[in-house]
């Protein structure tokens, strides 16, 4: 393994916050918190600003300290702004454009809403074409305009920001965290199973609250920082449930046979919905049953050789075993990751600090995920990894 000095790229990187005493400069406050995040994405970044109810914002390719300098930051700061939004990105899904950057502004006939997104929706396209046969048109290629289209049609629907964001995360699948800004309010949520991280905390002395994509992003402006509840959002000081997986409102009564149909129908359902990127993307293999069947199926549905990734130590390795089988089985380009145990001592600090947790559970299972994730990032342009459905 290389040196692990080197900074992992991430997915994107948001943050917001709301000062509703008014002593903090949001537009500093978020440009501090971005040029931290750089790590989580290169490609473009920007910062949006509510100055008294009228949102402004820059947005453009590059790195923080390029697109965010420090005349840009003179014209945002205002001393009447109490909220600010940020936004690093790597893209996933979407051409490397400035269309794509974020966070994007939207301009409508009941007020004015920057967004900011981390995650990949699986059912995008599907929504664009919706979208585009009710007479949309997309200035970009990125999901997040999906989500800020379906956002503002449904406010123009409905009597309040936080229903029609509600209203839009009942039809979004896949992995997201979302801070979106209107003219009075600022709201963050997550996806139903919290596939991508986002933290909040208060300042009891300022009234302050803030979010981040990052633990460490908030220590310093605010008291007490804890994750975001998952399947929920935040608006006007609290939070709201708005969809609990582990909720079962009656008991199923189908027939057996029907039972196992629906389960094979509803993974290569949600496999084949996972394949739809732009990036390259590349499988990780375990030699297990969910990954095995999960590497199978994009097998089959993509009519080619899918590249896939085994890890495992330089002694006993037995996974890589199973792997290996697999992938001759399913003719997939594969690659073994061998580690040691110096490579698992050196990576548990960064580990650690990415998880924000001392969950021993949590950080065994994500010390060899992080390093075969690190080793895809520098040895290959494979830009997404598909390991769950």
């Amino acid at each position: 393994m290389s040196d692990f000095a080197y900074p992992l790229h991430e997915e994107c990187g948001v943050f917001g916050i709301y000062d509703r005493a008014g002593t903090e400069d949001v537009a500093a406050a978020a440009y501090s918190a971005l040029y931290a995040l750089q790590h989580r994405g290169q490609e473009s970044c920007g910062i949006a600003v509510n100055d008294d109810g009228v949102i402004n914002g820059h947005r453009d390719l590059g790195l923080v300290n390029e697109v965010l300098t420090p005349a840009v930051l003179a014209s945002l700061a205002k001393p009447t702004a109490h909220m600010a939004t940020g936004h690093v990105r790597y893209a996933t899904a979407g051409s490397r454009v400035r269309a794509n950057a974020q966070p994007m502004i939207v301009r409508h006939g009941r007020g004015t809403m920057a967004l900011c997104h981390n995650g990949n929706l699986t059912n995008a396209l599907e929504l664009r074409r919706q979208l585009e046969n009710e007479g949309a048109i997309f200035h970009g290629s990125s999901d997040t305009e999906v989500i800020c289209y379906l956002v503002t049609r449904n406010r123009l629907r409905m009597g309040s920001i936080e229903i029609a964001i509600s209203k839009t995360m009942d039809v979004l699948e896949g992995a997201y965290s979302l801070v979106v800004m209107s003219a009075t309010k600022l709201i963050a949520a997550r996806d139903p199973i919290g596939i991508r991280p986002l933290f909040y905390g208060y300042s009891k002395s300022s009234h302050k609250i803030a979010f981040a994509s990052e633990m460490q992003n908030l220590i310093g402006w605010c008291d007490d920082i804890r994750p975001f509840p998952i399947g929920s959002y935040y608006c006007d000081g609290r939070f709201v449930r708005y969809e609990d997986i582990a909720d079962v409102p009656a008991p199923m009564q189908d027939d057996m046979d029907t039972v196992l149909r629906n389960i094979r129908e509803k993974l290569i359902a949600g496999v084949e919905k996972r394949l739809d990127a732009d990036a390259p993307v590349g499988f990780l293999l375990s030699g297990g049953l969910d990954s095995s069947l999960v590497c199978a199926i994009a097998r089959r549905e993509l009519n080619r050789p899918i590249r896939t990734f085994a890890i495992g130590m330089d002694v006993d390795a037995i996974d890589l075993k199973y792997a290996r089988q697999v992938a001759e089985y399913i003719q997939s380009e594969h690659t073994e990751v061998i580690i040691t145990k110096e490579d698992v001592l050196r990576a548990l600090p960064t580990v650690v600090e990415l998880l924000a947790t001392y969950d021993i559970t949590t950080i065994r299972a994500s010390v060899g995920m992080y390093l075969v994730c690190k080793y895809i990032h520098e040895h290959t342009d494979v830009r997404l990894s598909l390991i769950h459905i």
